[in-house]
């Protein structure tokens, strides 16, 4: 084996080889396996005797576009419980999933994002096997905010890193500790 000029004699390919990178011409989603092969110099090819499978997943997680959180009583400490105003910086909220718990699937992150701060995620709830079909409203406590206006929002990430279609309206919360 000699990549770029250099020979690395009794080595593995496998102690060489960091990565690899791979295009495809296919977009759909499935499997693709895959099987590592090199040739020496004088052009005899040899093959791994194992395969790699992966998965390609580019399909978005469930649409939360109608799903707005709301500041829970207890965070919501201005002149009453849902004026939205609050002296917390860590205030807890809640998202009712229960119209789309039946698309949630196990280990989806459900994301409290900041609109006002670049969709900076501030909140999240990992979706556990026992919560498909049955999550109803999940409290998340937020991250520190800062002083000042939030605009909250929610949306779907799941564990092949897509993310769904996030809230249409958002929840604007007012920070004043």
């Amino acid at each position: 084996f000699s990549p770029d000029g250099a020979t690395f004699p009794d080595v593995s390919v496998a102690s060489v080889l960091q990565s690899l990178e791979f295009q495809s011409s296919s977009g759909t989603d499935g499997d693709r396996t895959f099987e590592v092969s090199y040739s020496d110099d004088g052009g005899s090819n040899f093959s791994s005797s194992s395969t790699q499978t992966l998965t390609l997943d580019t399909t978005p997680p469930v649409d939360v576009s109608g799903i707005t959180p709301d500041l829970v009583a207890g965070s919501d400490t201005g002149g009453s419980d849902t004026d939205d105003e609050t002296n917390d910086d860590t205030p807890d909220v809640e998202v009712d999933l229960s119209s789309v718990n039946s698309s949630l699937v196990e280990n989806d992150v459900v994301e409290v994002i900041d609109a006002s701060n670049s969709d900076a995620v501030v909140g999240s709830y990992t979706v556990q096997s026992g919560d498909v079909n049955t999550i109803t409203t999940q409290t998340i406590t937020l991250s520190a905010l800062s002083e000042g206006s939030h605009d909250l929002k929610v949306r779907v990430t799941d564990a092949a890193g897509n993310v769904g279609t996030e809230s249409t309206t958002a929840l604007s919360v007012t920070v004043d500790t």
